[in-house]
């Protein structure tokens, strides 16, 4: 299992190629140190956000992976789909509902999701025009 290694991002950096080494690029991704609590992650001091474009990002695998898994908290609710290289639909996942630290939810906060196929080539993450960031991003 490959993990990501966020804290060597700096806050407000746009993240793209900079884990292309591990096989792995992104769009429309930040990394930020919450200020807000409510993103606050225990593994992390950096999250990935969702940005410019608020509420999805996107991880591209240079060769296909099997399994994908990542804490998630987010303001909606958000739905983890993973694509093969044609970009059909493998499968997805989701949280039903917002789960932000310190707020109401029957969701925990940084809530692990996993998604395991054959030949994933892409994840996107996708918040209802909401935020949502990501911690302890790990494949293989």
């Amino acid at each position: 299992m490959i993990r990501l290694n966020l804290n060597t991002l700096k806050p407000f950096e746009t993240v793209t190629t900079q884990f292309a080494d591990l096989g792995v690029t992104f769009q429309n991704a930040i990394a930020l140190e919450p200020s807000n609590p409510a993103y606050f992650s225990p593994s992390s001091k950096i999250v990935l956000l969702g940005n410019p474009k608020q509420g999805w990002l996107e991880a591209i695998f240079r060769t296909p992976v099997s399994t994908i898994q990542c804490r998630v908290t987010s303001s909606q609710r958000t739905i983890m789909s993973v694509h093969n290289p044609a970009d059909l639909l493998l499968g997805q996942t989701e949280l039903e509902e917002a789960n932000l630290t310190g707020f109401p939810s029957s969701t925990s906060a940084n809530q692990y999701l996993t998604v395991s196929f054959p030949d994933i080539h892409k994840v996107t993450f996708y918040a209802f025009d909401g935020q949502v960031t990501l911690s302890e991003f790990n494949f293989q």
